[in-house]
């Protein structure tokens, strides 16, 4: 049987199969909405720990209104000032409130405000207009954590990197086959679901070296031909092994 700290990587590309979006552990940028209320929503921009966004809804009295935000993420929230820009008798930005998002989770989040001096809270969610074909042959580096092996040798933290043949159907399942250098034969199979710009996904993994078991995978975010992912690798054959890791890969 070939010795996992060879193939660590196999698992990451589990993470394949249910692209569609992102890289940071915390990363909110994306479409946001309520879908009980129309015409309105929010987009929310993030660089580092700086979060932007920018909300068009329509005020009490029914007018259109564009008001603009930005704070500084601290755990899973943030808090700032409300602004919104007029134009009478010149261009004037004032502040008309305070809002804080609280991110309760990687796709849902309430915003807590007062606005014109009235306090209120939506739930939101990721909002989802496209999904994008990953089907092809994607080349990738992974950097994985195997803890809990039968083989006391086994536990560690590895690189690997890998080429992968992917196919996906019309109804979100994905069916994967990763090569590696040292000889490995991986395939997987799963289904995943999108949620704005990023998906998660699970299902199950074999390996021609005699393991196999379940995989799940997080956060993966597809940008143009390159990918980023989290995944979970849970050996129930061959091994007993718990395997996460982080994915990033280039289609060939």
């Amino acid at each position: 049987m070939m010795t996992l700290k060879k193939l660590a990587g196999s698992a990451c590309f589990a993470l394949m199969l249910a692209m569609s979006g992102t890289a940071a552990a915390a990363n909110y940028q994306d479409w946001w909405w309520n879908p009980s209320i129309v015409g309105a929503g929010i987009n929310i921009g993030q660089q580092g720990n700086t979060i932007a966004a920018a909300w068009y809804l329509f005020d009490a009295d029914g007018h259109p209104t564009f008001l603009t935000f930005a704070g500084q993420l601290v755990g899973n929230q943030v808090s700032g000032n409300l602004y919104r820009t007029e134009v009478s008798g010149g261009v004037a930005t004032n502040s008309v409130g305070s809002a804080t998002f609280t991110f309760t989770d990687d796709n849902t989040a309430t915003l807590s405000y007062t606005l014109f001096g009235q306090p209120g809270s939506i739930v939101l969610n990721r909002f989802t207009y496209a999904s994008p074909a990953i089907s092809g042959i994607w080349e990738y580096s992974i950097k994985s954590t195997l803890t809990g092996c039968t083989i006391p040798s086994n536990n560690g933290t590895y690189l690997d990197s890998a080429r992968a043949t992917i196919n996906q159907d019309n109804n979100n399942n994905l069916s994967m086959t990763a090569y590696y250098a040292s000889g490995a034969i991986c395939v997987y199979n799963m289904t995943f679901n999108q949620t704005g710009s990023i998906a998660n996904g699970q299902g199950s993994f074999s390996c021609n070296y005699g393991v196999s078991g379940t995989a799940s995978v997080a956060r993966v975010r597809v940008v143009d031909d390159f990918i980023t992912l989290d995944y979970t690798r849970k050996f129930t054959q061959g091994e007993t092994c718990q395997e996460f890791g982080k994915f990033g890969g280039v289609k060939g």
